[in-house]
């Protein structure tokens, strides 16, 4: 098996923490796979030198301060690769193929943002939902999803009455709809222990990302999520039927809260049972590189 290399900005917020998951489960099944850690995305009307640069100054700027959930980490280095045996998985954020690999992962872990010039003809292509797969890229749907979810921070401790909202921003953050004030602290920079004390005071939680691991971090805390849909759109534009949606609420009416009530006992099994998939997706996508690479 050839060695893996994952192109990752540092581990703060989902798609991220899914990069370093996946590269943890990848060790742990004895794949030589490392992390490189990229806090610069290189603008395809640049000159790649220009990323280099930039990528250098934040690199420089970085040292010594990462923090991955409250523990230090190390970083890996690895700006130059053996091409012919290694792979490389760059996420969706990442225009081309600034590292020269010869083997290459485009991994769609939102949607698809770049013309088809992005990527070489020879590029794999893997998606970590449906809901975001570029079909013309993609046609056959591999599909790689990991969560990741650390019990020994997120948890649910307050089962008295909860007050109050919290809001989640994030990608929701160019959405036309968002208010101009807010009643509640919003989560986004929080830290994960912070996030975890807001979703234990709130009743709600309101999120302007329709896309976002921290709803059902919030209702595994015993808050109610609430996903403020966009305009014109429904839930049908955000999950698919293969989805469980188990503990959220698609707007705020009566029945989708009663729901999400309802449904957040589904979604602890659910999140009990995330490591026993997580190493069977992992597993899966292995015999894929086996069988491409």
């Amino acid at each position: 098996m050839k060695k893996v290399i994952i192109v990752s900005p540092d581990p703060i917020y989902g798609g991220a923490l899914v990069l370093f998951k996946v590269n943890q489960l990848l060790n742990d099944e004895g794949i030589d796979s490392k992390v490189f850690i990229s806090n610069a995305y290189r603008n395809p009307e640049l000159p790649v030198i220009i990323f280099w640069i930039k990528w250098i100054i934040k690199t420089v700027m970085h040292i010594g301060k990462n923090v991955y959930n409250g523990k230090k980490f190390r970083r890996k280095y690895t700006p130059f690769i053996d091409k012919k045996n290694t792979i490389v998985i760059y996420p969706e954020k990442i225009y081309g193929n600034y590292l020269g690999a010869q083997n290459v992962i485009r991994y769609f872990l939102y949607y698809n943002k770049y013309p088809n010039n992005a990527y070489g003809k020879d590029d794999l292509f893997i998606c970590y939902r449906k809901q975001f797969n570029d079909y013309n890229l993609n046609p056959d749907e591999n599909q790689l999803f990991i969560e990741c979810f650390d019990k020994n921070i997120y948890r649910k401790y307050n089962y008295e009455k909860r007050n109050g909202k919290c809001y989640i921003i994030r990608k929701g953050k160019d959405r036309k709809d968002l208010p101009t004030e807010f009643d509640g602290p919003i989560i986004d920079n929080l830290s994960e222990e912070e996030k975890v004390k807001v979703f234990n005071e709130c009743e709600y939680c309101y999120s302007y990302d329709t896309q976002t691991f921290y709803t059902k971090i919030a209702s595994y805390c015993g808050c109610i999520p609430i996903v403020v849909t966009e305009d014109g759109k429904n839930i049908n534009n955000y999950v698919t039927s293969e989805d469980k949606r188990y503990g959220i609420a698609y707007g705020d009416s009566a029945s989708e809260i009663e729901y999400a009530k309802r449904t957040q006992k589904d979604l602890i099994e659910e999140i009990n049972n995330i490591e026993k998939n997580n190493i069977n997706s992992i597993k899966k996508f292995i015999k894929l590189l086996e069988k491409v690479f």
